[in-house]
């Protein structure tokens, strides 16, 4: 993706396939959010992006945190574990990094030992039992 690809995402808005945070502090927080996409039909996260679509930017200490963080969620909070792929797009003078969530194979994908997330829309909500 290109600066200009995000543009375009960006005005576009959220939807069940992308999804806006600034950044990410909780690894909880973090599993959710690919949980729910995995439990769906995949999508993109972009860090760096407010809910308005602006990009805020992300530092290259954020980014840093933001791999490891990955990594350590999609292996240890997520299960069963699932590959996520990043990529960090420069656009102007701001970095936004993108989450790849692939749509999961090995369905229903447990975040944080209990919770079963589902993407509804651009919201994400607990799955209800008949969906399980």
């Amino acid at each position: 993706m290109n600066c200009k690809e995000l543009i375009d995402i960006l005005e576009l808005g959220e939807d069940s396939k992308t999804q806006f945070k600034e950044n990410f502090s909780s690894p909880d927080a973090m599993a959710a959010e690919i949980g729910a996409f995995a439990n769906s039909q995949g999508g993109k996260i972009l860090v760096g992006v407010n809910d308005s679509g602006e990009v805020t930017g992300l530092t290259k200490e954020d980014i840093v945190r933001l791999n490891q963080m990955v990594s350590n969620v999609c292996s240890q909070k997520v299960e069963p574990s699932i590959s996520v792929t990043t990529e960090n797009i420069k656009c102007g003078d701001k970095i936004v990094m993108v989450l790849n969530v692939p749509m999961g194979l090995n369905k229903f994908y447990m975040s944080n030992g209990s919770d079963i997330w589902v993407k509804v829309g651009a919201d994400k909500r607990r799955a209800k039992r008949e969906e399980l």
